[in-house]
Parts: C-alpha cells; sequence; structure tokens
C-alpha cells in the first residue's frame, strides 16, 4: 500500500466519526456486517482510533 494511500484511509477514518445520538440506536443485522467488514478491512487498526475508543469506553465506566 502506498503512503499517499494510508494517508487518504487515515483522513477517511476521521470523516467517519458519528455524533454519540447516532451510534446509540440499535445494531441492525445490516449495520453489524458493515462493522465487520471494516474491521477485516483493518479501517480500525489505527493508534488515533485505539484511543478514542479507550477514551469512550472509560468515559462510560465499560472499563
Amino acid at each position: 500500500m502506498t503512503e499517499q494511500h494510508d494517508e487518504s484511509r487515515q483522513e477517511d477514518r476521521r470523516s467517519e466519526v458519528r455524533p454519540i445520538s447516532a451510534r446509540r440506536q440499535r445494531l441492525t443485522p445490516e449495520r453489524t456486517a458493515e462493522i465487520r467488514l471494516r474491521i477485516l478491512e483493518r479501517a480500525y487498526d489505527s493508534p488515533q482510533i485505539a484511543a478514542t475508543i479507550a477514551r469512550r469506553l472509560l468515559q462510560r465506566g465499560e472499563l
């Protein structure tokens, strides 16, 4: 993968952060499949995404 492609994927990921109210909806089978595909495509494999997820889990008291 080229460096330019990696940078564009990171920009895409940053723009994909959804408001909290949108995330609290029940997961449909379609949404679950979409998330599963993104995980398999390694869309969440970055230190920034890991830090964001950890911070949110801590804020919610889930960790």
